[in-house]
């Protein structure tokens, strides 16, 4: 989230141009860990992020801070300064901060910041991981075919045609869609990157078309259930930090939506707030939503019932945790095969097809002779 030019004006600040961008989490985590060490050793909160500003490297992080500390000696508090920096800090940040204020423990809260901003960005670059090398794979892979079936191919149907013996089906198959890709490979090619283009767009401005895309990605075999895991895992985990910090409720599950990417779950973890205001239980209000798993709720029901519900939101979010990494490695593990399969079935597809006349046209040859 970055800050627009209105809401500079509203604060009656101007707002450094290198500001206006998100700032990098890893860098963010770092400064919050000074911060954090800083404040457990004694160090005042003025003095502290002094320390931190001049610990910064970069030249947007220093000016981050130096703002926020001049704003917190005029007298704001360290979550209000934050919070006049929405393109650095979520929500989830300031609400930590805050509770970590009114509790007397902002050490605490920052380190909470710190483990909540490594989590993000641990589960951001095992996903990249997972991901880009099947995707880059599966680009090379759709590149050598296409030339393969373009370039090649082509080339040689005039020596099978050529050939006295009758051609083999997978070799019509092969000539028939070499035919069909040499013609129509470009316009196919330009139909999918303007489809690209229309879904993304239709995503940025229709919520329902986002809604119904969203939906359609949970129930994907194995990508829905992967990000049904990460979701949890991460709603879960902040809703119960923020709720063990002093956070209500209701307050906690509003700000834990923000993280839910996917405009599905966040619609049906939004009518569960409502269930919850309705007077409904936490655990009733899960219920209502199919797409969570049973041991989610199970957990939920059973922390609420022992009044340790903030611990049992922080365990769920650590079980779906482990079962979104043991995902990631299963695709991470399958990904190399399952594309060097791919790759060997449609080389070895376009060699028998090849070789198969000429070995024929060969024995024919020495019969005959």
């Amino acid at each position: 989230m970055r800050m627009s030019m209105r809401e500079a004006e509203a604060t009656g600040r101007t707002v450094p141009f290198t500001m206006r961008w998100p700032v990098s989490q890893d860098a963010l985590s770092l400064s919050l860990f000074h911060l954090t060490h800083l404040l457990q050793a004694g160090v005042g909160l003025d003095d502290a992020l002094h320390e931190v500003q001049l610990m910064e490297q970069g030249r947007r992080m220093r000016t981050l801070w130096q703002e926020i500390a001049q704003q917190v000696r005029s007298g704001e508090a360290l979550s209000a300064a934050m919070g006049n920096w929405p393109s650095a800090f979520d929500p989830v940040i300031i609400a930590l901060i805050r509770a970590g204020e009114v509790n007397g423990e902002l050490e605490r809260a920052c380190a909470s910041c710190c483990e909540v901003l490594d989590w993000n960005s641990a589960a951001r670059s095992r996903m990249l991981t997972a991901l880009l090398y099947p995707l880059f794979a599966m680009l090379v892979l759709s590149a050598v075919l296409v030339f393969l079936f373009v370039s090649v191919v082509p080339s040689l149907e005039g020596f099978l045609s050529g050939t006295n013996s009758v051609l083999a089906w997978h070799t019509r198959g092969l000539l028939l869609l070499s035919g069909w890709l040499t013609q129509a490979y470009l316009p196919v090619t330009l139909a999918l990157l303007l489809l690209t283009l229309l879904i993304a767009g239709l995503r940025q401005s229709s919520v329902s078309f986002r809604l119904l895309t969203d939906r359609c990605l949970l129930r994907l075999p194995l990508v829905g259930k992967l990000l049904v895991e990460l979701s949890l895992s991460r709603y879960a985990g902040i809703c119960g930090r923020l709720y063990r910090s002093g956070v209500e409720l209701n307050h906690s599950l509003l700000i834990s939506e923000a993280v839910l990417r996917n405009t599905a779950l966040r619609q049906s973890f939004a009518g569960l707030r409502t269930s919850l205001v309705a007077g409904s239980t936490l655990s009733e209000a899960m219920n209502r939503i199919s797409i969570v798993p049973a041991s989610f709720r199970r957990i939920l029901s059973a922390g609420e019932s022992a009044g340790a519900l903030g611990q049992a939101l922080s365990q769920a979010g650590d079980q779906h945790q482990r079962h979104a990494k043991l995902m990631l490695d299963r695709i991470e593990r399958l990904a190399g095969p399952l594309t060097l399969s791919v790759v060997g079935i449609n080389l070895l597809w376009v060699i028998i097809s090849v070789l198969g006349p000429v070995y024929e046209s060969a024995i024919d040859s020495v019969l005959l002779s």
